[in-house]
């Protein structure tokens, strides 16, 4: 009996091959970052075309973080982004439209998102994020045309990598922000608004004559605990995510933040720090 021939494998060129590349690392930066972060990445939903409300699209990626799903688009593409994007719109303003429609809709065509929900967040504490990340530039003009979606430029995955790569599982802090998320979107808070805990803490208040600061400016000196100072603040960095001529703190070294932890775990330290932190107009002091 003849053996059926092996369909031979089309060779790339070298071009393919470098495209090829850059797909895959793109897509391997951006998954990198949310699983650092703590999310869980939905596989079986990846890539998978489907039907919904009409549209016949895909997800690239699907990412849960207790009650934040992430519904991720990566391209490569250079020639025609505002195609691809303007093309994608029709299944975004779909989901857009009605969230737990398509949440439903996920959960019975993809088992594995199913069992990653947690069964305690209701389809209205659930928060869905649509997030276009492209290797290459997207006009500003294009992202106006296409509303409701958080674009992660090339340059802001970058910078989140090489924070996920250093801080780790605490970066999850500054990505909540940079996707428009508040600390009361996020888990328990969500089901509960009373569950965001509202902190106090015992300080000292520099009389303005001393500080040097523009009147109205005040200038308070006390303990936080590193747990609420990393939920609630980020580090203004240059190459950063937020657009400010007055950010300073270069980029922290891996090397250095690594010497770091090996000494404080074989020493069985700590640091004592001096922080300065911009605090919030929603912040109250009182003087008793």
């Amino acid at each position: 009996m003849a053996k059926a021939k092996k369909k031979k494998k089309k060779k790339l060129s070298a071009a393919e091959k470098e495209q090829d590349k850059v797909k895959r690392t793109h897509f391997r930066e951006v998954r990198s970052i949310f699983s650092t972060c703590g999310f869980k990445r939905i596989p079986s939903a990846s890539d998978k075309e489907f039907k919904f409300d009409g549209t016949t699209s895909d997800l690239d990626d699907v990412f849960i973080y207790e009650n934040i799903i992430v519904l991720s688009e990566c391209t490569t593409a250079q020639n025609d982004i505002s195609g691809h994007l303007k093309k994608k719109k029709v299944l975004y303003d779909k989901i857009l439209k009605d969230p737990p429609a398509f949440l439903n809709f996920l959960s019975e065509t993809f088992p594995d998102f199913a069992a990653a929900k947690n069964a305690k967040y209701q389809p209205h504490h659930l928060k869905v994020i649509i997030l276009y990340c492209s290797r290459y530039p997207v006009k500003s003009e294009l992202k106006d045309e296409v509303p409701g979606v958080r674009y992660l430029d090339y340059n802001i995955v970058r910078y989140f990598k090489t924070i996920s790569d250093r801080v780790k599982y605490s970066a999850r802090y500054e990505l909540f922000n940079y996707l428009g998320l508040s600390h009361k979107d996020i888990g328990a808070s969500a089901i509960s608004p009373a569950a965001t805990l509202k902190l106090s803490y015992k300080g000292s208040i520099l009389p303005e004559g001393q500080s040097h600061f523009p009147k109205g400016y005040k200038v308070v000196s006390f303990y936080v605990d590193p747990a609420a100072l990393l939920e609630r603040c980020y580090v203004l960095r240059k190459d950063g995510w937020i657009d400010d001529a007055g950010l300073y703190q270069r980029m922290i070294s891996h090397k250095k933040i690594e010497s770091i932890r090996r000494y404080l775990l074989s020493k069985k330290r700590v640091f004592i720090n001096n922080i300065i932190v911009t605090l919030p107009n929603s912040t109250q002091l009182v003087v008793r």
